[in-house]
């Protein structure tokens, strides 16, 4: 029975070369896909392949004689989530190149995009296009170019008419340029909210997962694997010198593009993405031939092992197809009871990796006393209560485990083992001696003991199908996130943040009703606690999002979120706030605008968008409750609640710093604003510091929250000195704190060093302007090189890893302090037009970025 909470895809050119790896990723990413066949005579070779998926109806198959046809899709893009449009005509020896190759991939492309316009479920749509529609082949292969999403190949339909090469490569250009173009006109008319994304990869290779004809031999293999053997065996000598020295050195394994479009299906918004990833040498096409041709004669040769034993043929006619038809191949029952004790013995070897009880006690009382206020992702009754049951299991169930575990304590591991990673984080110097009994070399760290634990939580996670998944595991995979981004590991903590995303989706806490809008307290523990992970989810998300460039995933309705409990400390009882309370405080006062922000830049005129969110954030941030007030009674405060309002201010101001980012190098009153949120961004740093104990400097707000202000201010300082004059003296003094705070986290947080550095450089930059105003004020006007080679001067190519967003692919939209996010060696140009000042009235002219322009 399929399980209709999984996303639903739309895969077309299911049966193809590159369509069978994209589907064999969206199954083992949980989508249910819909593919595409031109008969369902075409689909019997998957329903073998994949017997349990079509059982659970995840895999089910439609018809599509001709994609050309009218309507062709119409029926097929019902009720789908996302369209993953991968068929194409891939040949070049034709008579007539616009009728065999031209009008087909154009047509096709126009025919999905109709439908996908029809479609009321659609989120998303990405296209397989193909470098042959960026390159432009009268340059040459332009070595040390950029490729940017401006580049298209200039090839005409005359030159497409005269060749199969010209006509393949026009095919490829006009149909993306054709979906580009209906899809702008009908976001430009408010018809449709789904994103587009086209994928631009060079010559694709790898293995074969579809049907291949081994009786025609090479003639059996698709297009691109049959020219490099044929060109490898030297039978065409035409083709033979383009593998070892190719015209265009690129090419891709198929497996990495079939990623990318799993990857793309909830992780990039509108773009268009080109990927250059190899330059293959004789030698690489050999090895590539080697590793990936040979095994033509198989798309599923470990499931058939014992088949061959037999002397049957790897094919899925006779007995072998009719055994792999009924779901039994022995190769299937072998390989599932190997797995499943795999995963027996890792989940059994991994719990024998906790501490002992009087170490997970002190360990659990030290996460809830100095750690968890700061995510409040873990319910310390429920969790305590989980810790007692866990505890008192037998080693008879121990040694069954997981079997023999409650069900409700399965994943319970995997959350525990994050819990004590986060508490050895957060250990002070002088900590218990106690705990120096986990460390087991002379050298050892309690930090590395840490990353330990985390891994294993990890482990005993993805040791469960997605089928097994539970709160519980969403929890851990979300502590784990927390523990990456800490620890330095920004860009994977992203990553794990994504799949933590995921899997609340697959239990639906996304789909979660508030039963009561009052108080988080009156809602059943289950709901309760589900909603409260996915709130902390979404934050994460949309933080993430805008300080890193990322794209969001989630989605939350404000009025679905209740208010804080009111705390009044003269009463009888008083119930002081608890750190929900802050968070929900801080979300209804800013943090809710998150969102908004981040999808500024597809708003073609964000004005009133800005000017609305700016003075609702101003009415809150003046009508915050008594309790969280700086002004306010610090009777009965518990106390972790001055640093936590602290931290509350902090990422409040940063979310009014966060709306006028993008407008400082174009707006006097934007960049006016952006700069007093930055400063008091850091003077609630600098509280926040003099404040709190040294255990609380591995935290990465320290880091990030500093660093995003204090770049921004020198860079106004820097671009506009005459301007800020009269403030240079305080900006100065809060740069040289900032500084100051950063020299000290060094010792204890691992992010620390970097910015340090980097804010070195540009506080030296930043005097040097103070001291030639004249020279630097100049670089407001005309072209923008001036300004771009400074930052390029001043950051180099001295970016750390754990500072730098992982950009990958993207292009950033073309904002100026995009240039502060980028190594000197990639510099993004900026348009002119950015260099004027504007008033925020104008701010609509500026904000429609556009990916593709």
């Amino acid at each position: 029975m399929s399980d209709e909470t999984k996303p639903l895809v739309l895969l077309t050119g299911l049966n193809g070369f590159v369509g069978a790896h994209v589907l064999d990723q969206l199954l083992k990413a949980n989508y249910r896909v819909r593919g595409t066949v031109r008969s369902l005579s075409k689909s019997t070779f998957f329903q073998l392949k994949y017997p349990q998926a079509c059982r659970d109806q995840d895999l089910t198959f439609i018809a599509v004689p001709d994609i050309q046809a009218s309507a062709a899709l119409d029926e097929a893009a019902q009720g789908v989530d996302f369209i993953c449009h991968v068929a194409s005509p891939f040949f070049t020896s034709t008579d007539d190149p616009i009728r065999g190759l031209v009008e087909p991939a154009v047509n096709g492309t126009r025919n999905v995009v109709r439908s996908a316009l029809a479609s009321k479920t659609l989120r998303k749509m990405t296209i397989l296009s193909s470098f042959a529609a960026v390159m432009d082949m009268s340059k040459g292969t332009r070595p040390g170019y950029m490729y940017t999403t401006t580049d298209w190949n200039p090839v005409t339909r005359d030159q497409a008419a005269e060749n199969g090469f010209f006509g393949y490569f026009a095919s490829k250009t006009f149909a993306e340029r054709a979906a580009w173009d209906m899809w702008e006109e009908a976001k430009a008319k408010g018809e449709i909210s789904w994103d587009l994304v086209t994928l631009c990869p060079p010559m694709i290779y790898g293995p074969p997962y579809h049907e291949v004809h081994t009786d025609k031999g090479v003639e059996g293999l698709n297009t691109s694997l049959k020219d490099l053997v044929v060109g490898l065996q030297g039978r065409n000598p035409a083709f033979k010198p383009k593998v070892a020295t190719p015209g265009l050195p690129a090419w891709v394994d198929v497996r990495d593009v079939a990623k990318a479009h799993s990857a793309c299906v909830y992780e990039l918004e509108r773009e268009r993405i080109a990927f250059l990833p190899a330059h293959p040498d004789r030698q690489a096409a050999d090895d590539l031939t080697q590793s990936h041709v040979d095994t033509t004669s198989t798309a599923t040769s470990a499931e058939d092992d014992e088949s061959r034993v037999l002397g049957y043929a790897n094919d899925t006619k006779g007995t072998p197809g009719i055994i792999r038809g009924l779901g039994a191949s022995t190769g299937v029952y072998h390989e599932s009871r190997t797995r499943h004790d795999s995963t027996t013995n890792k989940y059994a070897s991994t719990i024998r990796e906790l501490p002992a009880h009087r170490h997970v006690d002190f360990l659990v009382q030290a996460f809830f006393q100095n750690v968890a206020w700061h995510y409040d992702i873990v319910d310390e009754a429920t969790f305590t209560a989980q810790l007692s049951q866990w505890s008192a299991l037998s080693h008879k169930q121990l040694t069954l485990a997981p079997e023999g575990l409650p069900t409700s304590l399965k994943a319970f591991p995997a959350l525990l083992f994050q819990v004590l990673a986060q508490a050895l984080l957060f250990q002070p110097q002088r900590h218990d001696e106690c705990l120096n009994d986990l460390k087991y070399a002379a050298d050892m760290e309690l930090s590395d003991r840490a990353a330990e634990y985390s891994d294993a939580g990890m482990r005993i996670a993805s040791s469960f199908k997605k089928s097994e998944l539970s709160l519980t595991i969403v929890q851990a995979t979300l502590m784990r996130c927390c523990f990456e981004k800490t620890t330095g590991a920004v860009t994977e903590a992203w990553h794990t943040l994504g799949t933590a995303i995921r899997e609340a989706q697959e239990l639906g806490l996304h789909k979660l009703e508030p039963q009561q809008r009052i108080s988080w307290r009156t809602e059943t523990a289950h709901h309760d606690l589900g909603r409260k992970v996915w709130l902390m989810l979404h934050l994460w998300d949309a933080h993430m999002g805008i300080v890193l460039g990322r794209p969001m995933s989630t989605r939350l309705n404000p009025d679905d979120v209740p208010s804080p409990t009111p705390w009044d400390c003269s009463a009888d009882a008083p119930r002081p706030p608890q750190p929900r309370d802050v968070i929900l405080c801080g979300y209804h006062t800013a943090y809710r605008y998150l969102q908004e922000i981040h999808d500024l830049e597809k708003i073609d005129d964000s004005r009133l968008l800005v000017d609305n969110i700016h003075d609702r954030l101003l009415a809150n941030l003046s009508n915050l409750p008594e309790w969280a007030r700086p002004q306010r009674s610090r009777d009965c405060e518990p106390a972790w609640l001055p640093a936590a309002l602290e931290i509350m201010t902090t990422n409040m101001y940063f979310v009014l710093f966060s709306l006028h980012r993008p407008f400082i190098f174009a707006s006097a009153r934007s960049r006016a604003t952006a700069v007093y949120a930055a400063t008091q961004i850091l003077e609630s740093q600098a509280r926040l510091f003099d404040r709190t104990e040294p255990l609380q400097h591995k935290a990465f707000g320290w880091v990030f929250a500093t660093f995003d202000a204090t770049v921004l201010i020198v860079a106004v300082h820097v671009r506009f000195p005459e301007e800020f004059m009269g403030d240079f003296a305080a900006t100065k003094e809060n740069v040289e704190g900032a500084l100051e705070r950063l020299k000290v986290l060094r010792a204890s947080n691992d992010l620390a060093g970097s910015a340090f550095r980097i804010l070195q450089r540009l506080y030296e930059k930043m005097l040097e302007a103070a001291t030639h105003p004249t020279e630097s004020s100049s670089l407001d006007t005309g072209s923008s090189d001036g300004f771009v080679g400074m930052e390029a001067d001043t950051l180099g190519g001295e970016w750390e890893d754990a500072l730098l967003p992982d950009f990958g692919s993207y292009s950033l939209p073309p904002d100026p302090f995009n240039e502060l996010l980028c190594n000197g060696d990639t510099s993004f140009g900026v348009d002119p037009a950015w260099q004027t000042d504007l008033d925020l009235a104008q701010l609509g002219d500026l904000a429609g970025f556009d990916n593709r322009s």
